[in-house]
């Protein structure tokens, strides 16, 4: 009788355990149909994203191109090479100019990457206008750049701070960016703290 109720016992954990795989199995299918569906909404935001993502670095490779062509006045091209390293995405930057691939670190003696670091962030406020107010602060972003090209930069910025309507503000010690400024101040350092001399509208 004992051995007629273990039996019993047997079946009835076979039966309870073929429910389980069964309830599991029915759990895995809808994981996997969920895991579909999350596929198909990924696909969706990826492709919007990329094509905003591509629509922002066209913008960029076009500013950076042409600003860093007025500067050094050689036609220079800025390329962003998308990648995917370790199943993360990755972005170079390429910057080539007569058909040769430039070192933005040592090009220029370390000018191009000031320059492009310059635009970059002009790139960055033009994008991000529907956020944060348009300005730009720069302080000392051209401490490596030859001075017969800042007449050049200071050109640049006028014209971007008018194509993309950015207020830029610099800080500067070169007097050379005078002539570009719409209107400039002085600081002067004293023991009761920094004086601003207004220097007028420089352009009139």
């Amino acid at each position: 009788m004992q051995q007629i109720e273990s039996l019993q016992e047997v079946k009835r954990f076979i039966l309870e355990l073929e429910q389980q795989i069964e309830t599991l199995e029915n759990n895995i299918e809808d994981i996997q149909r969920h895991v579909s569906d999350l596929d198909k909404i990924r696909s969706v935001v990826i492709g919007i994203a990329e094509d905003e993502q591509q629509r922002v670095l066209s913008l960029c490779e076009q500013i950076c191109s042409q600003g860093l062509s007025d500067v050094f006045e050689t036609p220079t091209i800025v390329s962003f090479e998308q990648s995917i390293t370790a199943n993360n995405p990755s972005l170079e930057l390429v910057v080539t100019q007569e058909g040769k691939a430039r070192d933005p670190l040592t090009a220029y003696g370390g000018g191009l990457v000031e320059v492009l670091s310059l635009l970059l962030r002009v790139c960055f406020v033009h994008i991000m206008r529907s956020q944060y107010m348009p300005v730009l602060i720069l302080d000392e972003p051209l401490g490596r750049l030859s001075k017969l090209r800042l007449p050049l930069v200071g050109e640049m910025l006028n014209r971007l701070s008018e194509e993309l309507s950015i207020q830029i503000i610099m800080v500067t010690h070169h007097s050379d960016m005078l002539n570009f400024a719409t209107v400039s101040y002085e600081a002067i350092a004293s023991e009761k703290g920094t004086v601003f001399i207004p220097g007028g509208d420089i352009n009139e």
